[in-house]
């Protein structure tokens, strides 16, 4: 969220770069104050920073697939759909906390490059996995309803 709405400052950096370099840190610890800061570099929109600290907290702790969804944001953003692709996948087979959220961005990625069986399917599954995902039936709504639109096409949205 703090992404979409750029409510973080090169001092939220500071603030986790100080916490790297001058404080003991477990190796969990030390992965997730690597994530906050990717967090903090993808809202500032420095995706190369955002992805370097996420690549170094998944070599701390290579079971968080949260950190894969965190990657896969960032390439979705930067439309590298396969390579987004390929992290929402890696998220969901490390069972992510959160698999819906994999499967929703998933799905999106799947929308955004026109293929909407994919698509239709991750959504479905984003549902299954959390019902009550008003987002989530809301795409899958919007997605039934082009399928259904003979003018519509995947360069013509």
């Amino acid at each position: 969220i703090a992404a979409r709405i750029h409510y973080t400052s090169r001092k939220d950096v500071e603030t986790c770069s100080y916490a790297l370099q001058r404080t003991a840190l477990t190796p969990r610890d030390r992965a997730a104050t690597l994530a906050n800061r990717g967090i903090i570099y993808m809202s500032l929109e420095d995706y190369q920073k955002a992805i370097q600290d996420y690549s170094a907290a998944l070599t701390l702790k290579p079971e968080f697939g949260e950190l894969n969804v965190n990657i896969g944001n960032v390439y979705f953003l930067g439309k590298s759909f396969d390579k987004a692709l390929v992290e929402y996948s890696t998220a969901i087979e490390k069972n992510t906390s959160k698999p819906q959220i994999a499967y929703f961005n998933r799905g999106m990625t799947h929308e955004s490059m026109g293929k909407f069986t994919e698509a239709e399917a991750d959504y479905r599954m984003a549902l299954q996995l959390f019902p009550e995902w008003a987002a989530a039936q809301s795409k899958l709504d919007e997605l039934l309803l082009k399928a259904k639109n003979p003018a519509y096409t995947p360069a013509n949205p």
